[in-house]
């Protein structure tokens, strides 16, 4: 059978131009990148599987209990990557100080330099 995500929308996006109330805590299973627009690099991550924090590079857990927290990975520490021009891609992560992170090519754009205009958009988890 399916997992059940443990994060569910409300339904509501709040008012609009910046729809504020749009994604509330523990409503995203994603982690969002901001300041990008269509007209940016079409390879340009614009979200990622939803990390412990929102700190930058992103880190995960391993999930091999598959335990539905925040911070977990698919099988075999892979994350989904979804990119500016709407495309998702699996992605591998690699072991640093007990936690998952990017491997260091997944840091760099394609023409090798770090992404150097990541802005992560989090909403802490209700407590």
């Amino acid at each position: 059978g399916g997992e059940i995500s443990p994060f569910y929308a409300d339904g509501r996006i709040g008012l609009g131009p910046d729809f504020a109330g749009a994604v509330g805590p523990s409503e995203n299973h994603w982690m969002m990148l901001g300041g990008l627009t269509v007209h940016d690099n079409s390879q340009h991550p614009l979200i990622y599987e939803n990390a412990v924090d929102s700190s930058w590079p992103p880190k995960w857990v391993s999930n091999s209990e598959r335990r539905p927290i925040r911070g977990r990975t698919w099988k075999g520490g892979k994350i989904l990557i979804g990119v500016n021009n709407g495309s998702v891609y699996i992605q591998p992560t690699k072991l640093v100080d007990g936690k998952l992170t990017l491997t260091s090519t997944a840091l760099l754009d394609k023409s090798g330099r770090p992404w150097d205009d990541i802005k992560v958009l989090d909403t802490e988890e209700k407590k």
